[in-house]
């Protein structure tokens, strides 16, 4: 398991972040329809989120005669008024994400609000897995020609390369699940890599998660995000340096 020191919190002037997204699955409550959809709505506010899309839900099947499809789920997507975020409501999940990251307190009232909703509405009886997901962005601050320095060296590999891929090395990407404690895993993303109007970009893409089963409670699922939170954060702290973190403050 991993051994993390402890930071505390603060405020990023050039917070990398540009994806932010919670989501709770449960058993299967059967198919929603559109009423469900407008409850979960007007529980959250129809001004804030005045908008539902229908959406459909295709799962492939294995067969002794080969791959088919079960037929199509309905689901539904509830967009907010400023385009920002974005809440999926399916059979067996609920998620909530944002382009623009508002702050975890805003953020965990959101996801609170959500889940009380979905309790009312759907009454899911288990919670199989909680999820948070940070995705992150960092451009090469100026005055530097690498990510040396920037981005602990264990992470680098064939970014820093010496030998013969000196110089050819145009991205990067690596996968690692970490063991962060007892029923929490974190599927790890990271690289570099280099954007369409040719900046030149790090990512750090953090995916914790509990899958182990538990009653479906909104406080008590809140309170487990508050734990995955915490750790994600003290897990982007170790994956820059000191030096990275002055330029994003």
């Amino acid at each position: 398991m991993l051994s993390l020191p402890q930071h505390s919190h603060v405020h990023l002037a050039q917070a990398p972040l540009g994806l932010a997204a919670a989501q709770v699955h449960f058993e299967d409550v059967g198919d929603l329809v559109r009423s469900d959809a407008r409850a979960v709505q007007k529980a959250l506010g129809l001004e804030e989120w005045p908008e539902v899309q229908a959406h459909q839900i295709i799962t492939g099947v294995f067969s002794p005669t080969g791959i088919g499809q079960q037929p199509p789920r309905p689901a539904w997507q509830l967009k907010a008024k400023d385009g920002q975020r974005a809440i999926a409501l399916n059979p067996d999940s609920v998620a909530i994400e944002t382009s623009v990251y508002p702050g975890w307190r805003t953020y965990r009232e959101a996801f609170a609000a959500l889940l009380r909703a979905v309790d009312t509405v759907v009454s899911p009886q288990q919670s199989r897995r909680l999820g948070l997901r940070y995705v992150n962005q960092i451009e090469l601050p100026d005055g530097y020609e690498g990510w040396d320095g920037l981005i602990p060296s264990e992470l680098l590999g064939p970014a820093v390369a010496k030998g013969q891929f000196a110089g050819g090395v145009v991205a990067t990407e690596q996968r690692v699940v970490l063991d962060v404690a007892e029923g929490i895993r974190c599927l790890f993303r990271h690289g570099s890599f280099v954007d369409p109007d040719g900046r030149r970009l790090y990512l750090l893409d953090f995916d914790i998660f509990r899958e182990t089963p538990c009653d479906f409670d909104a406080s008590a699922i809140i309170q487990e995000a508050e734990t995955l939170h915490e750790t994600l954060y003290n897990l982007f702290r170790v994956t820059i340096t000191d030096d990275l973190f002055g330029h994003l403050k």
